[in-house]
Protein backbone atom coordinates (compact mmCIF):
# COMPACT_ATOMS: atom_id res chain seq x y z
CA UNK A 1 0.00 0.00 0.00
CA UNK A 2 1.44 3.67 -1.03
CA UNK A 3 2.08 6.26 1.62
CA UNK A 4 -1.07 8.33 0.05
CA UNK A 5 -3.31 5.39 0.62
CA UNK A 6 -2.23 4.64 4.62
CA UNK A 7 -2.97 8.65 4.85
CA UNK A 8 -6.33 8.03 3.25
CA UNK A 9 -6.85 4.86 5.29
CA UNK A 10 -5.71 6.50 8.47
CA UNK A 11 -7.71 9.78 7.60
CA UNK A 12 -11.05 7.70 6.92
CA UNK A 13 -10.52 5.38 10.14
CA UNK A 14 -10.90 8.88 12.36
CA UNK A 15 -14.28 9.45 11.14
CA UNK A 16 -16.98 8.55 13.84
CA UNK A 17 -19.59 7.87 11.83
CA UNK A 18 -21.86 7.42 14.61
CA UNK A 19 -21.85 10.50 14.86
CA UNK A 20 -22.99 11.34 11.42
CA UNK A 21 -24.98 14.34 11.91
CA UNK A 22 -21.88 15.90 13.26
CA UNK A 23 -19.67 14.81 10.27
CA UNK A 24 -21.98 15.50 7.04
CA UNK A 25 -20.91 14.74 3.63
CA UNK A 26 -18.83 18.29 2.67
CA UNK A 27 -16.92 18.31 5.81
CA UNK A 28 -15.90 14.27 5.30
CA UNK A 29 -15.17 14.86 2.15
CA UNK A 30 -13.50 17.87 3.26
CA UNK A 31 -11.47 15.89 5.17
CA UNK A 32 -9.13 14.04 2.48
CA UNK A 33 -8.41 18.24 1.40
CA UNK A 34 -5.43 19.13 2.39
CA UNK A 35 -5.91 21.25 6.48
CA UNK A 36 -6.67 25.17 4.67
CA UNK A 37 -8.86 23.95 2.42
CA UNK A 38 -10.96 21.73 5.47
CA UNK A 39 -10.34 24.82 7.84
CA UNK A 40 -12.08 26.82 5.28
CA UNK A 41 -15.11 24.18 4.59
CA UNK A 42 -15.28 24.09 8.17
CA UNK A 43 -16.08 27.49 8.53
CA UNK A 44 -18.22 27.76 5.79
CA UNK A 45 -20.21 25.02 7.09
CA UNK A 46 -20.83 26.56 9.82
CA UNK A 47 -22.12 29.65 8.58
CA UNK A 48 -24.30 27.93 6.15
CA UNK A 49 -25.69 26.00 9.41
CA UNK A 50 -26.46 29.13 11.12
CA UNK A 51 -28.23 31.20 8.30
CA UNK A 52 -30.40 27.63 7.80
CA UNK A 53 -31.09 28.08 11.66
CA UNK A 54 -32.48 31.49 11.46
CA UNK A 55 -34.62 30.33 8.14
CA UNK A 56 -35.96 28.00 9.98
CA UNK A 57 -36.65 30.29 13.38
CA UNK A 58 -37.94 32.55 10.93
CA UNK A 59 -40.33 29.97 8.97
CA UNK A 60 -41.96 28.15 12.50
CA UNK A 61 -42.70 32.51 13.21
CA UNK A 62 -43.82 33.48 10.65
CA UNK A 63 -45.98 31.98 6.95
CA UNK A 64 -43.41 32.95 4.54
CA UNK A 65 -41.16 35.22 3.26
CA UNK A 66 -42.45 38.94 1.73
CA UNK A 67 -40.89 42.21 1.19
CA UNK A 68 -43.41 43.97 3.60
Amino acid sequence: MGRQQEEYLELFNRINFEKIKDHPNILIAANFWDEDRYGAARTCYRFMRAIDDLIDDHKSAHLGFSED
